[in-house]
Order: structure tokens, then sequence, then C-alpha cells
């Protein structure tokens, strides 16, 4: 905002002026704050509170979730006014042109922003929605999911969707960006909300979150700068400023202070808060500054790929041209992690369990990193018998492999049922969502007939598959 039109200018765009670029600036603020705070009272209600007795999956009401409501309904409201005001400041004209016959149509469809600020106001409203009618722990699942989903939506259609290499970006910022709003939301509440929580579970989340949010930016930072300078470039500095500040936020939130007065506490919240406060800022400061590898040239793949697709697909290239997908591999890692961690718990215990159950497990995601990362990956979207296979793989042949692995079973026995006076854990969480209404209807067989084989209708009988390539 303070370099008027230097980024509009550098991007060949014209100025919306300077109440429009505030206005976008100041509201973004205020969604993200909003989001964070959704996202970070969501994780506090369904994993960090201290709820005993025979039902802890039952939320009490709205005492619980009155943060969660008000902080959903002032994200949607912002997401909404969002969409006319960053509909005008993406195309370069000013606010007062939306109100032109047919203009916030035509503006709204020339940018992907407007269009992610729907996505948002809606996943917002329903989250406010579900916050004042849930009573049970199983809808603060899906709201949590619904808020991590709206966090993204206007991140992935902004700067890592631009320049070469925008793959590694966008899988990148798909866990970072969630990781800073956990971090952001649970310092700030903290400080805000006296209610207990279990301490550890609090350390832990803060720990993990603020270590997401460094990695995710390893590999977005080079992607952004694309070889400019560290320290001779504004979006440099300020990531050196919103990692800086991210570490230093979680470090004083997470470590326990050896001082025994009563002040060392609320003097380390308020430290955390302020450092969040410098990171929010941060964020909101790269999001108005054109990032580097926006001048750099960009052929025609990198800008639909992110990377570029010169041999004709063959066996070779196929099976040796590997570009690393960030996203599955991750998971990957923590799945296959997981399972075998779970296995060795069973194992020290004296129990046994199945070898092909486990040989099963770990194929599958040896599967999922095969079609992902190897040049099968990178040529589904330059090929279309590649992405049939591509398709064919990953949608049928993990998850067979997956299913037979027996995850659900394992993890029930591998973890320890809590009594009625302990606080709920991954057992009970688990039985929650075995158990909830709507994943019982995902897993009837005749929902699954219905979706399997109308799925296809719907798609090569609409004009949805046309959409989808086009």
């Amino acid at each position: 905002m303070t370099l008027g039109d230097l980024g509009y200018r550098q991007l060949a765009s014209g100025y919306p002026g300077m109440d429009t670029a505030m206005a976008s600036a100041i509201l973004n603020l205020v969604a993200l704050i909003a989001g964070a705070l959704t996202l970070g009272a969501l994780v506090r209600v369904a994993f960090l509170t201290r709820r005993v007795g025979r039902d802890r999956m039952r939320i009490a009401g709205h005492g619980e979730l009155d943060v969660v409501m008000w902080s959903a309904i002032v994200w949607c409201l912002s997401a909404v006014a969002l969409i006319p005001v960053d509909a005008a400041d993406a195309n370069g004209v000013p606010f007062t042109a939306v109100a032109r016959p047919g203009a916030l149509a035509h503006l709204v469809q020339g940018s992907y922003l407007p269009q992610a600020w729907i996505v948002v106001a809606f996943l917002a409203g329903t989250i406010a929605v579900i916050a004042f009618l849930a009573t049970r722990w199983t809808s603060v699942m899906v709201s949590t999911g619904l808020a991590a989903v709206a966090l993204l939506a206007p991140v992935l259609v902004t700067h890592v969707l631009v320049g070469p290499n925008h793959d590694f970006g966008g899988d990148a910022s798909m866990y970072g960006t969630p990781a800073f709003a956990v971090l952001l939301g649970c310092i700030v509440l903290a400080a805000l909300d006296r209610r207990p929580v279990i301490e550890i579970r609090y350390r832990v989340t803060v720990a993990a979150a603020a270590a997401v949010v460094l990695l995710s930016d390893a590999v977005v930072v080079p992607f952004e700068l694309a070889g400019a300078s560290l320290f001779g470039t504004s979006t440099g500095w300020l990531f050196l400023l919103k990692d800086a500040a991210v570490l230093g936020a979680g470090l004083l939130a997470v470590l326990r202070g050896r001082s025994g007065r009563p002040t060392a506490r609320p003097l380390r919240a308020a430290g955390a808060v302020l450092l969040a406060a410098i990171a929010t800022g941060a964020v909101i400061g790269l999001s108005r500054i054109p990032p580097p590898q926006f001048f750099i040239p960009t052929s025609i793949a990198q800008n639909f790929l992110g990377y570029d697709v010169t041999a004709p697909p063959s066996w070779v290239t196929l099976a040796f041209d590997w570009r690393p997908n960030i996203l599955f591999l991750v998971i990957s890692a923590v799945g296959t992690f997981v399972y075998l961690a779970a296995v060795r718990r069973l194992n020290r215990r004296g129990d046994k369990w199945p070898l092909g159950r486990t040989v099963a497990w770990v194929l599958g995601w040896v599967v999922v990193v095969l079609t992902t990362s190897s040049g099968v990956g990178p040529y589904s979207g330059a090929s279309f018998a590649v992405h049939m296979g591509f398709h064919m793989s990953l949608n049928m042949l993990a998850p067979l492999l997956l299913t037979l692995g027996g995850v659900v079973t394992l993890l029930l026995r591998a973890t320890t049922a809590h009594k009625p006076s302990e606080p709920a854990g991954p057992h009970e969480w688990l039985n929650a969502l075995m158990y909830a209404r709507l994943v019982r209807l995902f897993l009837n067989p005749l929902y699954a007939f219905v979706v399997f084989i109308g799925s296809y209708y719907a798609i090569y009988f609409t004009p949805i598959f046309q959409s989808a390539y086009t």
C-alpha cells in the first residue's frame, strides 16, 4: 500500500486507487485472522480441551463453540466483501467500477481470486451454521476440514499458481497455510481464553504447526525468489521476518518458563501473540508484493503444469524422469511411518500382526509414490493416455492395497482406550469417526454404488468434462 502503484505497474496492470488497495489489504487481514481463529478454535475444541465423563465426544453447546461461530461469521462477511473488492483490485480498476451494470460478473470471471472468496464465504457460513447446531465431536472434525479448505482457496490461486515449479509451491502451501492458521489461532486463544487445555497437547500442536510452517517455507521461498537474493528483495526480507517471528512465537508458546514469578507465563503469552501478529503482517505484505518469480520467462507448459515436458512419453521417460510430488510424498511417508510404528507397538506388547497386511499397506503407498513422482506423474498432465494410467493406478490399485492393510483395525488395537475420568485420545477419536452418521453413509454399499456408477454419467454426459479440460 505504501508503495502506491509500483506493484501494479510491475505487473502491467491498472492501478485501482489507494482506497481499493487499502480495502483489499485490510479485508484480507481480517479474513486471515478470522480464519485462523476459526481453525484454531476448532482444533482447541477437538483435541486440546479436557472433557471427561461417559460421553466425551459430546460438545457442551455454544459455550465451547462460540468462538468458532462468531469468528466464522466474521470470516464469511469479510470474504463476501472481498468478492467485489478483490475483483476490482485484481483487475486493476477502481472499486466504483463494480457498480456498473454487468461489471461485477465480468470482473469476477477475469480473476481466480474473487471466485476463491465465493468458496470461502460459502464454507465459512457453513462452519458458522454447524457451530451453532453441533453437539458431537464429529461435527467439529467436519468443520475443521472445511476450514482448512477455505484457508487454502485464496492462497492456491495467487502467488503459488504462477511461474516455473509452481507445483512445488502449491503443494508446500497446502501444508504451510493451515499450519500457520493453527499456530496463530492457538496462540491468540491461549492468551485470551483462560479455559483449561491439556498442556502437553497444546505444546505439541503449536510446535508441530511452527515446524510445518518453516518446512513449507523452505520450499516456497526458493520458488518465489526464483534465483533472486534472499537479502536483495522485499519478498526475501518479508519471508525472513515471517519465519523468525513464527520460530519465536512457537518457542515462547511451547517452552516452559523456569521462573517462579506469576507474571512469567502471561508475559510469554503476550510475547507469543506479538510475534504471531508480526508474522501475520508479513503474510499480508507478501500477498501485496509481486515476488521475483512473476518476472522470469515462463513456457506454456510451465504456466499450466509448473514444469516442461519436452521428451515424448516412453517407458524410459515414465520410469526415470522423476519429479517429486511433495503433497503425496509427505502423505505416503506419514502413512507408512504411523502404520509401522503401530505394528512395532503391537509386537513389543507381544501381539502379532499379519505380515501380509503390512506388505500390502507399504506397497499401496509405494504405488502412490511411483504414480505421482515417477515420470507417470509429470506426464499425466500432458498425455491423456498416461493420465488414464495415472488415474487407474492412483484411484483403483493403490486403494485396494491400502484397504488390505486393515489400518483401522491396527490403530484400534495399537491405541489405548482411556477411562471415563481421562480425556479422550486417538482411540476414542477413531471410534467416533467410525460410527459417525456421515461416515456410515459413505460406507454404505448402495451409496458407493450410486456414486461410483453415477459419477461417470454426471461427468461424461454433462458439460463437466468439457469444463474440466478448458
